[in-house]
């Protein structure tokens, strides 16, 4: 296990990870995230825990160069028993277990033991709903390609189409497009969220433009 998932500090976590990813000193890491945002000297003091306060960005931008989810750098997921070591917080936040934060940040409020507002619910299902859409989206586009490619064959070279795979696959991609179809009105109807970015339309405006 990466040290990272234990370390009991935020900028302990930081270096855990930079040295697992192969970084052996803040000013590689530095020039990892790149465009001036961060420097060697500035990591060292967040690593010491000199700097204990990370803006958003400064911690999104650690991630990324480390590759790491942001959530692995804000609690030892190693240590789900354990509360928050995070500086400045509310007393209540403060006595949250890292196991209750980490279903709080993922968004997996089920199954916790103390009481969960139904707003937080409500957000739940949006996003897992949101999440299941991206994916459905995904795969239609995917299925669209390959008919695309499928039916170029089909005019250039006829004797190299496959019929009953193009078949198939406009099969699938109407399957795929019902469902598309179904989360998007749900989401409209349940949650009040427009999502004009997996329609049909915008799909096929990336491919003719």
């Amino acid at each position: 296990m990466t040290q990272g998932f234990v370390e009991d500090s935020l900028g302990g976590r930081i270096a855990a990870f930079r040295k697992a990813r192969g970084f052996s000193s803040t000013d590689q890491l530095a020039a990892a995230i790149g465009e001036g945002k961060m420097s060697g000297p500035v990591l060292r003091n967040i690593e010491s825990g000199r700097k204990g306060d990370l803006s958003v960005s400064q911690l999104l931008n650690i991630a990324w160069a480390l590759k790491v989810s942001p959530l692995l750098l804000l609690a030892p997921l190693g240590r789900p028993a354990d509360p928050l070591d995070l500086p400045n917080l509310v007393s209540s936040l403060q006595r949250t277990s890292i196991a209750e934060f980490d279903k709080w940040v993922s968004m997996h409020t089920q199954g916790r033991f103390e009481f969960v507002a139904p707003t937080q619910l409500t957000d739940e299902l949006a996003v897992d709903a949101l999440r299941r859409l991206a994916i459905q989206v995904h795969q239609r586009e995917g299925t669209a390609m390959e008919l695309r490619a499928l039916q170029g064959i089909e005019v250039w070279v006829p004797k190299y189409a496959d019929p009953a795979r193009v078949e198939a696959l406009n099969g699938l991609w109407a399957r795929q497009s019902a469902e598309v179809d179904m989360l998007r009105e749900y989401l409209l109807d349940e949650f009040g969220i427009e999502t004009g970015w997996a329609s049909v339309e915008v799909a096929q405006a990336r491919f003719d433009p």
